[in-house]
């Protein structure tokens, strides 16, 4: 993700951290081109040239340029400066998700793997359990990386040394997925599962500041010494006064403003909705449920399933576009409704449909949804290429 500054109020310092996840998806920006150019004025100039979704080109003019690209920190520095060092080592946590009836579990349990003895989680996830991490070097570029034949073995044999009754097979697997940590690299050798979380944030001489390191617990924490940064920054440019730090920590996230789901349920169920579907809504939006059932009122089509016997409706396709700024195919279905987890053919057999109400909404033509399908197949197939791995190594 790339941030550019030319202001930051009181209003402005609070409202940014909750706005940074949505930019990326927003944009599906990719960067060829960047200047840091001081001779204009006050201003650094940031190019951007191409625009994944739309192919428009932009250049824009900011006090301030950020960049917190996780895995793709180094590779933007480059961009800026072809000799910056890279800051990153990156290791791979690769998931698996199976029938939760198989291992029996009703809370989060932590386990360390008989294999490694590395600190794993077994997490119940509706019905589905799933089971994590792995953590090993990986040099596959970040578009590319997934659970190879020998990351699902280990995992299921280490779920297996604990819950033997379980008998888990590659077979067994919902869904896989992988992502790079992008890890601060240590000064001195050290296994991947040892290498710091900790976060760093550095500024090139032209004034790009990059933030790398950090996990996921500690995003908030991030955000936040990123948006301090700036702010010392834009005030030693312009001389304007540094804001109060926003009680970020105490802001609740859309959907989290009511305490007692029961009551968000009851409401639901006032509205003619069946338990399922109401109980489905309420945990995955919390009080914006009431935001996807006025949808349904506009439309009563919307509230029918999207999958038969599975509680999604549709009014989340349009909810997940209208306020939840989905552009593509995979966005819905990965990202926004899990139904790429969740169900065990990645909800393939729902991508056409899926794919013809996104286009009435966003305008796609023929062409774009054809683009999409294909786009989102690949996926899943990257997400199964361990089933032809898996036959040359032993069952766990």
């Amino acid at each position: 993700m790339l941030i550019t500054f030319s202001g930051l109020d009181g209003a402005g310092k609070s409202s940014l951290i909750a706005w940074l996840k949505g930019e990326l998806e927003r944009r599906h920006r990719a960067v060829t081109v960047l200047h840091m150019n001081r001779d204009v004025g006050l201003y650094p100039v940031l190019r951007v040239v191409r625009d994944t979704l739309t192919g428009e080109a932009r250049t824009v003019r900011a006090l301030i340029v950020v960049n917190a690209t996780g895995p793709w920190v180094d590779g933007l520095r480059r961009l800026d400066d072809p000799q910056a060092p890279p800051l990153l080592r990156l290791t791979k946590g690769a998931h698996v998700a199976v029938p939760r009836g198989r291992i029996g579990n009703t809370h989060a349990v932590t386990l360390t793997s008989p294999i490694d003895g590395r600190v794993m989680f077994v997490l119940p996830w509706g019905d589905l359990s799933y089971v994590g991490t792995t953590d090993t070097d990986d040099v596959a570029p970040p578009d590319d990386v997934r659970a190879s034949g020998s990351d699902v073995v280990y995992l299921l044999r280490s779920a297996n040394a604990f819950f033997p009754q379980a008998r888990l097979a590659p077979h067994d697997v919902i869904c896989t997925w992988a992502g790079l940590r992008p890890l601060l690299a240590p000064e001195r050798e050290l296994a991947a599962s040892a290498v710091p979380r900790e976060h760093r944030i550095v500024e090139s001489p032209s004034g790009l500041i990059t933030i790398a390191g950090g996990k996921l617990t500690t995003f908030r924490v991030m955000g936040r010494d990123m948006v301090d940064r700036v702010a010392r920054r834009l005030h030693e440019l312009d001389g304007r006064p540094i804001p109060r730090r926003p009680p970020t920590d105490r802001v609740p996230l859309p959907g989290g403003e009511a305490g007692d789901l029961d009551v968000l349920v009851e409401a639901a169920r006032a509205r003619e909705v069946p338990e399922t579907t109401a109980r489905h809504l309420v945990q995955a939006y919390g009080s914006e449920a009431a935001a996807v059932l006025n949808l349904v009122e506009r439309e009563r089509a919307l509230g029918k399933p999207i999958i038969p016997g599975r509680p999604e409706i549709w009014a989340e396709v349009t909810h997940s576009v209208e306020r939840e700024m989905a552009l593509r195919l995979a966005d819905v279905l990965m990202r926004r409704l899990h139904l790429f987890s969740e169900t065990r053919d990645q909800a393939v057999s729902a991508t056409t449909a899926v794919v013809e109400r996104l286009g009435e909404l966003l305008g796609w033509d023929a062409a774009r949804r054809s683009e999409e399908i294909a786009d989102y197949a690949k996926q899943v197939a990257q997400s199964r290429a361990y089933l032809t791995e898996v036959a040359r190594l032993s069952n766990p």
